[in-house]
C-alpha cells in the first residue's frame, strides 16, 4: 500500500491562512544562506495575539537563525518580516523593539552583578519614551513587570545568586518592561527542573491570556504540546509541517524527522 503524505499544514489548510490574516507577526518566504549552506529555505510563519505559537525541530534546523531574522540580527537573502502590518525587513533591531518586538535568548543574558529590580529597570529605561507613552516612570514600569511574573520576593537579590529557573523569570520580566506586542522565547525551559518548568509554562499561558503574542522555540515536547495552540516544524531549514499539536504529533514526516515513531 502506498504511503499517503499528510498535508504540510495539517488537516485544515484554511487554518494556516486564517492565522496569516490575523497575524501580528508574519514571516513570508524567508531564505538565508551562509556560503553554500542554505540555513532557511522559503519559510512562512504567522504569530497571533493571545496565543503561544511553537517553533520546533532538530538541532541545526534553523530555528535560532529564523529568530535572528525576525529580530533583525540576521538579514534574509529573500522574503519579508511583517510586524503589525509594517514591513520591518530592513529595520535595525532597536527599531523593531520600538514597534513591539522583544526576545529572550537560549543562553541567559542577565547582568549578574545587578539586582533583579535593576535588571528589569534596564528594559524599562531603554524603552522610556516609546514603549510607555503614559506617565509611569521606568521604576514603576519595572515594578509592574516584576509583579506580573511573580518575582517580587527576590527583587533586591543579586541576579547571579539566582537558580536558573528564577533567572529565566527575570529575563521575561525585563522583556515585558519594554511593553512588547510579540515576545520571542529561545529555549526558555533549558536548565529548569520539572517544578520550574511547570511554573514557567503557567506564566506563558497567563501572558497569552492577557493578549500577548508568543513565539516559542523549545525542546521540551511535553510543554510544547500542552501550551501551544499552533506549531511549525523546521527540518534542514525548510518548513516540514505546520498545524495543531495533535496534527503535528500524528504527522509521519515529523515523527520520522524529530518526534520519533512513538510520539
Amino acid at each position: 500500500m502506498a504511503m499517503v503524505t499528510p498535508p504540510r499544514y495539517g488537516s485544515d489548510p484554511s487554518l494556516a491562512a486564517t492565522r496569516v490574516d490575523h497575524a501580528v507577526l508574519r514571516v513570508s518566504h524567508v531564505g538565508v544562506s551562509f556560503g553554500g549552506i542554505q540555513a532557511l529555505v522559503d519559510v512562512d510563519l504567522a504569530v497571533v495575539r493571545g496565543s503561544i505559537t511553537g517553533l520546533i525541530g532538530p538541532n541545526g534546523a534553523g530555528k535560532t537563525t529564523l529568530f535572528n531574522v525576525i529580530t533583525g540580527l540576521q538579514p534574509p537573502d529573500t522574503g519579508q518580516v511583517i510586524l503589525d502590518g509594517e514591513n520591518v525587513t530592513g529595520l535595525k533591531p532597536h527599531k523593531r523593539a520600538r514597534l513591539g518586538l522583544a526576545r529572550t535568548f537560549q543562553r541567559l543574558e542577565i547582568f549578574g552583578s545587578m539586582s533583579v529590580f535593576d535588571n528589569v529597570l534596564t528594559g524599562a529605561e531603554l524603552s522610556q519614551g516609546w514603549a510607555h507613552p503614559e506617565s509611569a516612570s521606568p521604576r514603576e514600569v519595572a515594578r509592574r513587570a516584576i509583579e506580573r511574573v511573580g518575582i517580587e520576593a527576590i527583587a533586591d537579590n543579586r541576579a547571579d545568586s539566582l537558580p536558573v529557573g528564577l533567572a529565566r523569570m527575570v529575563e521575561v520580566a525585563r522583556a515585558l518592561a519594554t511593553n512588547p506586542q510579540v515576545l520571542l522565547l529561545d529555549e526558555p525551559s533549558s536548565g529548569l527542573n520539572e517544578e520550574e518548568s511547570v511554573r514557567f509554562a503557567s506564566l506563558l499561558l497567563q501572558l497569552a491570556k492577557e493578549g500577548l503574542a508568543l513565539l516559542l522555540v523549545e525542546h521540551d515536547m511535553e510543554m510544547v504540546m500542552r501550551i501551544c495552540s499552533f506549531l511549525y516544524v523546521l527540518d534542514f531549514g525548510r518548513l516540514l509541517a505546520a498545524g495543531t499539536p495533535l496534527e503535528i504529533q500524528v504527522n509521519p514526516a515529523v515523527q520520522a524527522a524529530y518526534l520519533g515513531t512513538e510520539a
